[in-house]
């Protein structure tokens, strides 16, 4: 007669039986590991076994049991997808077996004769009994051994109501909760896997001791992964989020992982690749910087990990006291651009005692300032600046007008708060040092933002000794600055509008198309000094005075940028975003410029863009250039002189030796006409290489190997090519010789 039966047991049991003398069931041992999902169990699935004695289970402290078993289950498998499905353990063997099973979910279950005479049988249906780690242990009544056979087999569990959902505990991230459990292998994560998530998250980061992170999220982790035979591989791990997104990690090893906008759009990414993060329990938490909600996407996928260790970590910074001779970040700012605030990631840290440099102030800074600020039309406005930190930090200040400024807890939380209102201080150069009091370092956010009249005070009248025409340099053409206040750009239909010179000796251009210029003019009134707000310099050289038109079109042999468009593929109109790529590569003969969709914006979230770029030398013959989707990150070469068209393809084109970061092979470069390369890369077995650039003035290679993926840059000089390469996430070394 055949008994169905299952038994759920305590969680708690002894490690040894009684005595000591033989070790208990241990699902810290692992048996012969098994993967399946519920749909392949759908097909029966035996494995072959012996039933082995060994402890006798009633001394175990596993209430309901009898019999004998070893301290190492007979099977480990690893379950996934087996929502929807009841599974069936059953034993085969000529001897009195039995049943013992550690679910999922840490619950232990035992049967002895609920099978064919015997032998035992269990059904198991609870999700979270069978998603995840399940061992098995067939043991014997009698303490004997005989072979046995495992037969497992799903049938469609008929749908049950789930409980009503206990609201979200509120408090820092605790993996003692568990998240919702999925079981990965390594060959499942080579094919991307993708699962919805909500972004949440209640609780602020910073105020959790012991996990280095910023925004929000609840106690509970949204996924508990169970990942096994990672050992050769790393796992990259993103987010897609309607909302801006962050993401944590904690790992098998204890240690917690953080990021919040590496991914691009404001998603996080993360990428993990040493086997005792990976093997074993990962909680993941998708959380939000501001608090909100929104739906998300969490996807996972696997690769190879055949890098060393990247390299060291760059020097730390320059050691002494503040000092304003030094630049940090440049970011220029009118006060009407800082009304609605703007804030960016910084680290405070320090290694000097600002209390021993003749300053005003305490705690400890760097001698590099981490921001230089360029402020314009600043006249009625009040600007703050505050910081918030995971530390104690402090902030240093040197304004505009050469005076010190100095606060370490105004703006409460440990964290600095500092007020300018005197225009002197506020328009020009303000160089900004992000310290904390204890000579530590953690991250940090500085938010800016002004009040008052936003830029509407008195400005100086324009002085009629700026005005006349220019040939400016970042464009290649001509500007004409004319004494009534506007300014016109001869090569492009931008316009403008002009003020100064201020307290600082300093004027100022507003452009239409968003940059702003801060220019110093020379003492014989024939050259500028121009700073952009994005930190670009460039100069330019009188051609005439007055009011006198300039004449257009660019110089021979030098770059001029006709258009440039990011994400038309996605929807995106034509020459959306030429400013950037003009300001940057014109009047030059060659320019290998990035693109970085944080710097141009992204005109169509979610949609993987194409970048192209128009120019031409002055000849007017119009040239393109291409990065494929998705083009953030990848990079573009315009060239006037010299370049792949019709420079020296012979200094790349051929088989060299290459070490890329440790690993040795060979890459062939093949010339194919006009701008086109291909390429392939052997190490260890051939594959090919794409998005072939090669700039012969310069000497700049780009490549990307699609396989891994892996972006390079390199340079080449004589014969040996030298650069960087990125692989998820990481930058490292490569060369190459002839």
């Amino acid at each position: 007669m055949r008994f169905e039966r299952q038994v759920l047991l305590g969680a708690a049991f002894g490690v040894l039986c009684a005595g000591g003398a033989i070790a208990c069931p241990n699902p810290a041992f692992t048996g012969a590991t098994a993967y399946f999902t519920g749909g392949q169990l759908a097909t029966p699935q035996t494995l072959a076994s012996t039933a082995t004695g060994g402890a006798q289970l009633s001394a175990c402290g596993i209430p309901g049991t009898r019999g004998y078993a070893a301290p190492q289950p007979n099977f480990t498998l690893y379950l996934n997808q087996m929502q929807g499905y009841g599974l069936n353990f059953d034993v085969d063997s000529d001897c009195d077996t039995t049943l013992l099973i550690r679910a999922a979910d840490g619950t232990w279950h035992f049967d002895d004769d609920g099978g064919e005479g015997l032998t035992p049988e269990m059904d198991l249906s609870a999700p979270q009994h069978l998603e995840g780690r399940v061992d098995v242990w067939i043991g014997t009544y009698s303490n004997t051994s005989c072979p046995a056979t495992l037969a497992l087999q799903t049938t469609p569990s008929a749908p049950q109501p789930l409980p009503p959902q206990p609201p979200q505990v509120a408090g820092c991230p605790n993996p003692a909760y568990g998240g919702q459990a999925v079981s990965y292998n390594a060959n499942q994560l080579f094919t991307s896997q993708s699962l919805g998530v909500l972004a949440a998250g209640s609780t602020p980061l910073s105020s959790c001791p012991g996990i280095d992170g910023r925004g929000y999220v609840n106690a509970a982790p949204d996924y508990s992964f169970y990942l096994s035979g990672m050992d050769p591989y790393g796992l990259e791990l993103d987010v897609d989020a309607a909302c801006d997104a962050t993401m944590l990690v904690r790992t098998a090893d204890g240690m917690w992982h953080f990021d919040d906008d590496s991914d691009g759009n404001l998603d996080p990414r993360l990428t993990l690749q040493r086997p005792t993060v990976l093997n074993g329990r990962m909680d993941v938490w998708v959380g939000t910087y501001g608090g909100n909600s929104c739906n998300a996407t969490l996807n996972m996928r696997a690769g190879p990990t055949e890098l060393p260790p990247p390299p060291p970590p760059p020097p730390p910074p320059q050691a002494g006291c503040p000092n304003p001779s030094l630049n940090g970040q440049m970011l220029g700012y009118t006060a009407s651009q800082l009304a609605g605030g703007q804030s960016l990631g910084v680290m405070a840290a320090g290694s000097t005692r600002v209390a021993g440099c003749g300053i005003p102030g305490g705690g400890y800074a760097n001698a590099q300032p981490d921001v230089t600020l360029n402020l314009s039309q600043m006249q009625g406005s009040t600007l703050t600046l505050a910081v918030d930190a995971s530390c104690d930090s402090t902030m240093l200040i040197h304004a505009a007008d050469g005076s010190w400024h100095y606060n370490d807890d105004g703006n409460g939380n440990l964290d600095p708060r500092i007020t300018l209102s005197e225009p002197g201080e506020l328009n020009g150069q303000l160089d900004l040092w992000i310290g904390t009091y204890g000579g530590n370092s953690c991250n940090a956010t500085l938010t800016l933002q002004t009040s008052g009249s936003g830029g509407g005070g008195i400005v100086p009248p324009p002085s009629a000794g700026l005005s006349g025409t220019w040939q400016w340099e970042a464009t290649g053409g001509t500007v004409t600055i004319n004494a009534n206040g506007t300014v016109t750009d001869n090569m492009y239909p931008n316009t403008g509008t002009w003020s100064g010179p201020g307290s600082d000796g300093r004027y100022t251009i507003v452009w239409s198309h968003g940059y702003t210029d801060f220019i110093t003019m020379s003492a014989d009134g024939n050259a500028l000094t121009i700073i952009n707000n994005t930190g670009y310099a460039f100069g330019a050289t009188r051609i005439s005075s007055g009011t006198g038109g300039g004449g257009g079109g660019g110089l021979m042999g030098r770059i001029n940028v006709l258009s440039a468009s990011y994400g038309v593929n996605c929807g995106a109109p034509q020459g959306n975003v030429t400013g950037h790529i003009a300001a940057q590569c014109n009047g030059q003969t060659s320019c290998d410029y990035r693109v970085d969709h944080t710097v141009i914006g992204d005109p169509a979230v979610g949609c993987r863009k194409t970048y192209q770029v128009s120019y031409e030398c002055g000849d007017g013959v119009t040239r393109t250039a291409e990065a494929p989707a998705e083009a953030s990150g990848r990079s573009v070469a315009l060239q006037c002189a010299g370049g792949s068209s019709g420079g020296n393809t012979a200094a790349l084109e051929g088989t060299w030796n290459i070490n890329a970061n440790g690993h040795r092979g060979t890459i062939t470069f093949q010339h194919m006409g006009g701008g086109t390369w291909t390429g392939t890369l052997t190490l260890g077995s051939s594959e090919p290489i794409t998005d072939v650039v090669f700039n012969a003035a310069s000497g700049r290679v780009l490549f990307e190997r699609p396989n891994v993926p892996q972006y390079y840059t390199g340079v080449v000089t004589g014969g040996e090519i030298s650069g960087s390469f990125e692989s998820f996430g990481t930058t490292y070394t490569w060369t190459a010789t002839r």
